[in-house]
């Protein structure tokens, strides 16, 4: 098992990316600790080659839940609804 980080973002859409830019700037930090920073921007299949069943595996995404700026959520994948 190997711990993954994947950033999700659009360097276009400018605050979209953000969690491309901090992916950036912790890559180093993290992979001294043995955990793989993935920059995935907009290419989700780009993503999904780079992990396996055994990996635990965090995605680093912008957005809006009425918090401020800046606030960290954390959401497990279990107990966010699919849109069908």
């Amino acid at each position: 098992m190997r711990k993954k980080v994947i950033a999700i973002g659009n360097r276009l859409m400018m605050d979209d990316a953000i969690a491309v830019l901090i992916l950036e700037k912790i890559k180093n930090i993290l992979e001294d600790e043995g955990i793989e920073a993935i920059i995935g921007e907009t290419d989700v299949e780009f993503c999904f080659s780079k992990l396996n069943e055994q990996d635990l595996f965090y995605i680093i995404d912008s957005t809006y839940y009425e918090n401020l700026p800046g606030t960290v959520t954390f959401k497990n994948l279990k107990h966010i609804p699919i849109n069908k």
